[in-house]
């Protein structure tokens, strides 16, 4: 029980309970400060018959009335109401708690209440159970009692009549009742929600609120049409824009034009923010909360002069809001602003302003609209922001931002693909500011990091390249990097990569220069073989191993074709083939044992080795032709890159044989 029981009782708070000990404790002590203060009664309302929450209701009031479920909250709450000896009358659910109540103590201690007919408070609803994300709704949720004074609605239940002026205080609730475990679990919350909604309406069609709480739970369960058909009733109807009723009609059409884009019905959507925008006797909030969303559908709809004013008009039209800030947020029962006027959407703006410019190549508007985006802040872009911003950067002259804006867009996979993309397609100038530009980035990031490569070779800049190797070597990032501008790049400048080479083992060195080798056409292992032929003699494996491969890569390219006039004659393609073997040969015997080359071992050699200890062997015979051309056979099969130059050189033995007889 309040204080001061005896005297005339100035605030009667009606609770429902149920089976929630654990947060009926935070509530009941949340409120304490409250019955401590101000002459008061709690009554509570069971709904449940658990005995652990009666026992710490007891410890609060006497006064608990046991009520029968039946899935009506008003008719709960009526129950306890009719209780009431108060001049106000306020409820609360056993489900939340405030965090400082001492702002609604002072309204009736400092005799603030003579001067409104109602109140209320912020709940904090979350929508996740670690209470980062959430959104405040501010709710009426105290009156003055009259003999007319009831509760209405079935659920989500209100206090009726609710007269003006209404005080908004600044305490707040917390309540989880909408942060649930799983998606099964929203489901199922929402459709037992919307039964129940839909039995309001069909008793009472005028009933806004469960009108708008029906589009809300809608939408919860992405049921679009059926939001659409009940927004479109609600917005239809005599009436929809008096008082009392408006701010929840506003609602319904803003969630009618978000259905419409959620179904990429974008047309619709633009026709309709059109039609809305022209009704005058729509709340502030719907004409900017429709304004937030009219740009981007210009954007889908390809009209960028169009998107560039709707831009223009939701700057004036949130400026106007913020001058009316409390009466605006007061009229949002379902706290919109949380969706539309948040960071993350005005920087979407933003990005929508400086791609319609860019498509209109204004490049100092779109630098203008490109300062004014918080980059660090961003959750989402436009599909064609990071496209814009490389074009940007090729256009424009270099501005401070553009590497920041580069590296927070960067962390998505698709946008560096694109880049890649890009990177491909542009050269000259153009190229040279988007390296230059991703060369600021103060990343780690490996593909970043190549980047800078790219540039620091461009440039010639001996120092950078060597403080990246020394990065990538500390980050275990290879430096047998398969891209042929970057071993242009060493070669041009003459590189010395043998510090960094050296922590490679032989075995990783060998495997690294052959993939390489594999991809990279003729042209581009030149450049390879140059920078890393310098870094080891001729005497080392290595060397021998590398001088091989691009012996290879030649002869491959080699025209092989006995039809063709210029074609090389079988002696010059053996010359060449038993060179290579030699060089392999001598390689694997520093790798294996000699052993291997003995007996039948020779098969457990890698491919590359097995086929040239074949080649040899083929040498041996060669004055025998078929065993000659057995070998080769052999060796053509063991080996398959090679295998074209083997049956080039049967070819030429068959050739031979033919000429002969």
């Amino acid at each position: 029980m309040g204080k001061n029981t005896n005297k005339d009782i100035l605030l009667s708070i009606t609770m429902l309970v149920s089976d929630r000990p654990d947060t009926l404790k935070k509530c009941l002590a949340s409120m304490k400060p409250l019955l401590d203060e101000i002459p008061s009664e709690l009554i509570i309302v069971d709904t449940a018959g658990n005995a652990d929450c009666m026992e710490t209701a007891r410890k609060y009031t006497d006064i608990i009335v046991h009520f029968k479920w039946r899935n009506d909250f008003a008719a709960a709450r009526n129950a306890g109401l009719r209780k009431a000896k108060g001049k106000w009358a306020m409820f609360i659910d056993d489900d939340e708690w405030f965090e400082d109540i001492s702002d609604i103590t002072k309204f009736f201690s400092s005799e603030k209440y003579n001067k409104f007919e109602t109140a209320a408070y912020i709940t904090r609803n979350y929508s996740d159970k670690s209470g980062h994300a959430y959104n405040d709704r501010v709710a009426v949720r105290l009156s003055k009692i009259r003999p007319e004074t009831k509760f209405i609605g079935k659920i989500h239940e209100q206090l009726e009549p609710l007269y003006e002026p209404t005080y908004y205080s600044t305490a707040y609730v917390h309540h989880y009742g909408y942060a649930f475990e799983s998606k099964e679990e929203l489901y199922q919350h929402s459709w037992r929600n919307i039964r129940m909604l839909t039995e309001e309406m069909a008793k009472d069609k005028n009933n806004w609120m469960a009108g708008a709480h029906l589009v809300q739970e809608y939408s919860a369960v992405s049921e679009f049409f059926s939001l659409i058909a009940v927004a479109k009733e609600m917005h239809s109807s005599e009436g929809c824009y008096d008082y009392g009723r408006v701010d929840f009609t506003t609602y319904a059409i803003v969630m009618e034009m978000k259905a419409y884009l959620e179904l990429k019905r974008y047309a619709e959507a633009y026709a309709f923010g059109k039609e809305m925008l022209d009704e005058s006797r729509l709340l502030l909030n719907a004409h900017l909360f429709i304004l937030a969303m009219m740009p981007q559908l210009c954007i889908k709809c390809s009209d960028h002069k169009e998107a560039l004013k709707y831009c223009d008009l939701f700057w004036k039209c949130f400026q106007g809001w913020e001058e009316n800030e409390a009466e605006c947020k007061a009229r949002d029962p379902f706290s919109l602003r949380e969706k539309f006027l948040n960071e993350d959407n005005f920087n979407f703006i933003r990005m929508i302003e400086m791609h319609a410019y860019i498509v209109n190549k204004n490049w100092e508007e779109a630098l203008k609209s490109f300062h004014s985006i918080k980059w660090h802040f961003i959750q989402s872009t436009l599909s064609d922001t990071f496209s814009d911003i490389l074009l940007l950067i090729s256009n424009a002259e270099y501005e401070e931002g553009f590497a920041g804006a580069m590296e927070v867009l960067l962390k998505a996979n698709f946008t560096k693909q694109y880049l890649m993309d890009t990177m491909k397609l542009l050269k000259g100038e153009e190229k040279w500011k988007v390296l230059y530009c991703i060369s600021q980035i103060p990343s780690t990031d490996l593909d970043i990091m190549r980047y800078k490569m790219h540039y620091a070779l461009s440039s010639k800049d001996t120092q950078t390249v060597e403080k990246l190797f020394n990065q990538w070597t500390n980050l275990n990032y290879s430096i047998f990097y398969p891209d042929p501008e970057y071993w242009k790049g060493l070669r041009d400048m003459q590189f010395n990569l043998v510090p960094w080479m050296d922590t490679i083992g032989i075995h990783e060195w060998l495997t690294l220069t052959e993939a390489l080798f594999d991809q990279f056409p003729e042209t581009d292992c030149e450049n390879v073989f140059k920078v890393l032929s310098n870094a080891y003699p001729q005497t080392d494996i290595r060397s021998m191993h590398l001088i091989g491969l691009q012996l290879e890569k030649r002869l491959l390219s080699q025209n092989m074709n006995l039809e063709n006039p210029d074609y090389l004659s079988m002696e010059e393609i053996w010359k060449e083939i038993y060179r290579i073997a030699s060089l392999w040969v001598s390689c694997a015997a520093m790798l294996y044992q000699e052993a291997v080359f003995q007996g039948n071992l020779q098969s457990a050699l890698p491919p590359r080795y097995h086929f040239a200890w074949l080649i040899f062997q083929a040498a041996a015979v060669k004055n025998d032709t078929r065993s000659f051309v057995r070998k080769i056979a052999e060796a053509a099969k063991v080996y398959l890159t090679m295998n074209e130059v083997c049956r080039y050189i049967l070819r030429c033995c068959k050739a031979e044989a033919d000429d002969q007889e």
